[in-house]
């Protein structure tokens, strides 16, 4: 058997191999990957800044959909609609914290992580958190000083 034959019998045998075993060529490439990422992470910082400078309209367009899906996503779950006077306008309703603490609470999560946290435990709804149209929130935070009191406290 020449050298070419047997660089052709390996080719065809490992093309089966890959067939049957998937998986394993699968881990191996991510064993390699992650090797490669914690030994070049100058090399993977440069590669994700260049590909952010030639595709940074198209993943800012992307990232702009996605919070306003989520967002719509999150007033459909809580009813499309001002709790207490029914206003249905998407672009004036807002998420109000019934016990206070919103301001706190979007330092620690930022507001797209309220929305995550609000569509994975529906549970949420009515006891954590409302959907106000923006003139009963201003109301209720006038009313029960929260603007104030957030101030005071620094939040």
């Amino acid at each position: 058997m020449t050298v070419e034959e047997k660089r052709k019998y390996y080719r065809e045998y490992m093309r089966e191999y890959r067939k049957k075993y998937p998986e394993r060529g699968k881990e191996r490439g991510r064993i390699y990957s992650s090797k490669y990422r914690k030994k070049h992470p100058e090399k993977i910082k440069e590669s994700r800044r260049e590909n952010y400078r030639k595709n940074k309209d198209k993943i800012l367009d992307k990232n702009r959909r996605t919070r306003h899906n989520l967002r719509k996503q999150v007033i459909e779950m809580m009813g499309n609609e001002c709790v207490i006077c029914g206003f249905d306008d998407f672009r004036a309703l807002q998420i109000d914290h019934i016990n206070e603490g919103g301001s706190r609470e979007r330092k620690k999560l930022t507001q797209q992580g309220i929305y995550r946290k609000i569509r994975d435990s529906p549970h949420l709804i009515g006891v954590e958190y409302q959907l106000l149209c923006a003139n009963h929130n201003q109301i209720k935070k006038q009313e029960k000083r929260e603007y104030r009191l957030s101030v005071l406290r620094n939040e």
